[in-house]
């Protein structure tokens, strides 16, 4: 399957933002926001993305969601270490300062968006919830960040949090009003003086006990802490593909009852759990208690783990990835749809002549 894909694919440039923290032992804890889509499908191209990228890195990782949508997708896994280059790289030249803000959010209609200073750096947490959407365009979210960046900083990591599923109708693309309403909120960012020392937790979970057709992707959850001042914010990472409406919600009350302050719950969007039989796969549908107990026990495993950290921020360009591209991810989505309609119509059929010639070799030895 990636033989064809790499036939009819698309070298494109996108960015990856990187966030590093350096504590008494070295890096402690990486947070990625590639603008490259985790699908098409299964293990298939980049559709498990978000663990094997993380699993190329010696220390505690999290891959969240950086704007893009299927156009996208890489065509072979094999391109997902030309990502694992071009962060290493950066990770070898990086600035890194002792300060952060507080973690604070910015509204204008159903745009909400997570905001948190790294030195003269932003950190954007975008979501609707718990107004369903999907996918946040890669020229939107080149959009958003170079809004942000009025503000006087140096480099904005942009992460779609993928948190409230609506389904394909839900894509955020140039023209949507979702786009202004982000913008809108991007113009209330003010530059923030309230710089404090900072300090980090980490804890990860493999669920184990859940499965992909539960929704848990291989890295199950990730959560990482940071504490600024008096104040501790929980970045809390689901490998799965969205969520139902309102599992975002209920993650975030059940978290402060353990003294966190603010946090933000979202997914890497990996497509490892999607199959062709099975659709779309958002969590939540099933074992939402074992899923929050699991963050309830990551969370006060971080908690524990707080350690005074410097941070640093870059967004670097990927050169020459290769993707499906817009024409042939159409394609694609159109194709599999195609497959899928025509088998459920046909599914029917094969199983009453398979049926009938059991019933006629049974009875008459035909």
């Amino acid at each position: 399957m990636e033989v064809v894909f790499e036939d009819m694919g698309e070298s494109i440039k996108t960015i990856v933002g990187i966030l590093s923290f350096k504590g008494k032992n070295g890096v402690k804890a990486i947070f990625l926001s590639p603008s490259v889509h985790p699908g098409p499908v299964g293990d298939i191209g980049g559709g498990n993305m978000p663990t094997v990228l993380a699993n190329k890195f010696d220390t505690f990782t999290m891959v969240s969601h950086g704007p893009s949508t299927h156009d996208f997708n890489p065509v072979a896994s094999k391109e997902i270490d030309k990502i694992e280059n071009v962060v290493k790289n950066a990770l070898e030249d990086m600035e890194y300062s002792p300060y952060a803000s507080p973690f604070y959010r910015v509204k204008n209609q159903g745009a909400i968006i997570g905001v948190q200073n790294f030195g003269n750096n932003l950190v954007l947490l975008a979501t609707f919830s718990p107004e369903g959407f999907d996918d946040i365009d890669f020229g939107v979210g080149l959009a958003v960040i170079e809004a942000a960046k009025a503000s006087g900083v140096n480099d904005v990591i942009m992460v779609d949090c993928h948190n409230s599923f609506k389904g394909e109708g839900g894509r955020i693309l140039p023209g949507n009003k979702e786009v202004f309403e982000l913008l809108g909120a991007v113009d209330k960012i003010e530059k923030n003086e309230n710089m404090q020392n900072i300090k980090v937790g980490c804890s990860f979970d493999p669920m184990d006990n859940l499965s992909k057709e539960q929704g848990v992707g291989q890295s199950g959850v990730k959560v990482m802490i940071v504490e600024v001042g008096d104040q501790k914010t929980a970045y809390i990472l689901l490998d799965a593909n969205n969520m139902i409406i309102g599992f975002r919600e209920k993650i975030i009350e059940a978290v402060k009852d353990l003294g966190i302050d603010k946090a933000e719950v979202m997914t890497s969007d990996t497509h490892y759990v999607n199959t062709l039989s099975g659709g779309h796969n958002p969590l939540g549908v099933k074992k939402q208690d074992e899923i929050v107990e699991a963050i309830l026990k990551c969370t006060r495993i971080a908690a524990n783990d707080l350690e005074p950290v410097y941070a640093a921020v870059k967004v670097a360009e990927i050169e020459d990835i290769k993707t499906l591209g817009p024409t042939h991810a159409t394609e694609l989505v159109t194709t599999i749809s195609s497959i899928i309609a025509v088998s459920k119509v046909f599914a029917p059929l094969i199983f009453i002549l398979a049926l009938l010639f059991a019933f006629l070799w049974i009875f008459y030895g035909i």
